[in-house]
């Protein structure tokens, strides 16, 4: 049974490389995929399968040459292309 997202939650959502999305065989549902980042994501609304929000600082530490240490996610987005 799938609960939905509360309205007003903060919920962390991975980013990765679309480069890397774009290069990879997908045709068996099954792949590696590298994540480059985390942001938080303030739920504003649910409707069906529409979640309607906005981008929220979460509390860490970013380090560009690996995972964060002090928190459980970064502190700023990096955009990646």
């Amino acid at each position: 049974m799938a609960v939905a997202p509360q309205v007003g939650t903060i919920v962390p959502v991975a980013l990765f490389s679309p480069a890397q999305w774009a290069s990879l065989d997908r045709s068996t549902g099954r792949f590696d995929l590298t994540i480059t980042n985390i942001i938080g994501f303030r739920i504003e609304s649910v409707s069906g399968g529409t979640v309607v929000g906005t981008v929220q600082e979460v509390s860490g530490i970013y380090d560009p040459s690996g995972p964060g240490v002090g928190g459980s996610f970064v502190q700023m987005p990096v955009l990646t292309r």
